[in-house]
């Protein structure tokens, strides 16, 4: 099985776009982002893939935000698409919310933990109140703590973060149910 992409959404017609804007030839661009001479152009054809770090740095370079450079979403952002908007891989993003990267995996599952992970262990776990657990398993809202930590390392606002984790628990149920 090939390996995921880092940034499934980036659309080379914009980087394209916004590179003529910016008056840069791709050997130009190259230059800035420090890269082989043809990797813009690789990167321009579709023959590379882009990677978080290029990308943020191709942004950087055009004066856009990475977002800008990737097709807009067609359905309600999951916190997988948060986390891509912004150019982020999931170690990198894990790194920031000082969690593991398999944490941040069931965060994106529309989870908060493995499923033996219950109650005080895993409020323990995340260093969150067992009434904040019980509040999330009766109402699906995620816990202040974490949605305010994930606001915080995305840039975004928490009432995106909690609508973002209710469409990952969507998807990953809907996933689930096509797979059974």
């Amino acid at each position: 099985m090939p390996a995921r992409r880092e940034v499934p959404n980036f659309d080379r017609k914009a980087m394209i776009h916004h590179r003529q804007r910016a008056g840069l030839t791709q050997a130009e661009l190259g230059e800035q982002i420090h890269a082989a001479n043809d990797a813009v152009s690789r990167l321009e054809r579709g023959v590379t893939p882009i990677t978080a770090r290029v990308l943020r740095s191709v942004a950087e370079v055009l004066r856009v935000t990475p977002a800008q450079l990737q097709h807009p979403l067609t359905a309600p952002p999951t916190l997988t698409n948060l986390r891509e908007l912004r150019a982020l891989t999931r170690a990198e993003l894990a790194q920031r919310l000082r969690i593991t990267p398999q944490r941040l995996e069931w965060w994106e599952a529309g989870a908060l933990g493995a499923q033996e992970e219950t109650g005080e262990l895993l409020a323990a776990n995340l260093g969150i109140g067992a009434g904040s657990i019980a509040t999330f398993e009766r109402t699906g809202a995620l816990p202040v703590p974490i949605r305010t930590r994930l606001a915080l390392a995305l840039r975004v606002r928490p009432r995106l973060v909690q609508a973002a984790f209710a469409a990952s628990r969507h998807a990953h149920r809907t996933q689930r149910a096509a797979a059974a």
